[in-house]
């Protein structure tokens, strides 16, 4: 078959490009012709721009962000260099205007229905409403973030939308039972495409020669949080490791020892090859696990940590997830990987079943 994915491909963002390859690889191992639609909406593009100080006419711009701005440009403009090489080199992209030339279309994963992201309201390719042509019409690993997101700006066109959908999946169970409870038929909860893919799929882009050599414990974040950046400082000291921070979004020229503008290359060897990780991001988490990683996910709070909690528990996990509002043990044993392969290889199984299944129009 012809499938089309709609996804976030498009963001200068580690986990938006790597869970685009693992669902496009993921289907081409099912024999599959498999494209990226190459939709790029302004909403994902902007927050990654080189040039970051858009409007100098605005009152509410001052002299001090047209100067961080300029002093980020190069870190950014590398940044999104290295990006899209991976994007052009490896996501087999079709172009917008040849969407009707597929026969399947799949939208996920990623936060494709969180209203937050796709300029306050839902975007119409993320719930296929803009295609009126007679498609299998499938959502894999659909996400909103937290389920409140969708909860308040859900509305009658967009449960109206999904229904026309063939077979839903989605990532986080909350949200599985929110559409449950406004009569969408929600086929499976799922692997988010990194972990449906497996680490053999991201490997052969590590390299142990893009990362220190002696042991580090790595700090991944999309933005510096000063809390959790000293409590993996405080980690690293104990464990006697190297500290090493990776930061994806939240420049600093000031600070040389930031990674900043890391290739995706660079980015997975970097968790490849850690001796532990510490990281407040979902697919850093992921990633975590795929390479069987000693690690802790840190969030704000349970509420705050809906995407996370539900990949962490459905693998056995959860104590790997530190709340900052609560109290925790700064004391955590190896992770028995052993119990965890059982359970990811079953949810693996799980996934490309639904896959499957929503292929044949046998769900």
């Amino acid at each position: 078959m012809k499938i089309g994915i709609l996804t976030f491909h498009s963001a200068a963002n580690y986990g938006a490009v790597l869970q685009a390859y693992g669902l496009q690889e993921t289907l081409k191992k099912l024999g599959h012709m498999v494209y990226i639609i190459d939709y790029k909406p302004e909403y994902l593009k902007a927050p990654y721009k080189n040039w970051t100080f858009q409007n100098a006419s605005s009152l509410n711009l001052s002299a001090k962000n047209f100067v961080r701005a300029l002093a980020v440009y190069g870190i950014r403009r590398a940044r999104n260099r290295k990006f899209a090489y991976f994007v052009n080199e490896h996501l087999n992209l079709l172009s917008l205007e040849k969407i009707e030339d597929m026969e399947v279309l799949i939208v996920g994963s990623d936060q494709i229905w969180n209203p937050n992201i796709t300029a306050e309201e839902f975007d119409e390719y993320f719930t296929l409403n803009k295609i009126t042509s007679d498609k299998i019409k499938i959502a894999y690993a659909a996400s909103a973030g937290n389920v409140d997101n969708i909860r308040k700006k859900a509305n009658q066109d967009f449960f109206k939308a999904l229904g026309r959908f063939d077979a839903i999946s989605v990532r986080e169970d909350k949200l599985g039972h929110f559409l449950g409870e406004n009569g969408i038929k929600v086929n499976a909860s799922v692997l988010d495409p990194v972990l449906l893919a497996g680490a053999n799929v991201f490997e052969p882009f590590t390299k142990k020669s893009l990362v220190p050599q002696d042991p580090y414990l790595l700090y991944f974040t999309l933005s510096h949080d000063k809390t959790v950046s000293q409590l993996a400082k405080d980690l690293a000291r104990k464990k006697g490791l190297r500290y090493v921070e990776c930061c994806s979004m939240d420049e600093s020229p000031f600070s040389l020892n930031l990674i900043q503008s890391a290739s995706v290359e660079k980015f997975l060897s970097l968790l490849k090859y850690s001796a532990f990780t510490v990281t407040n991001s979902f697919h850093g988490t992921a990633f975590s696990i795929l390479f069987k990683k000693d690690f802790i996910s840190v969030a704000d709070s349970l509420k705050s940590a809906d995407r996370t909690r539900s990949t962490l528990e459905s693998l056995g996990l959860l104590e790997r997830l530190v709340l900052l509002d609560r109290k925790f043990e700064n004391n955590f044993e190896p992770i028995d990987y052993n119990k965890v392969n059982y359970r990811h290889n079953k949810l693996q199984e799980h996934s490309t079943a639904f896959i499957i299944n929503a292929l044949s129009r046998l769900n």
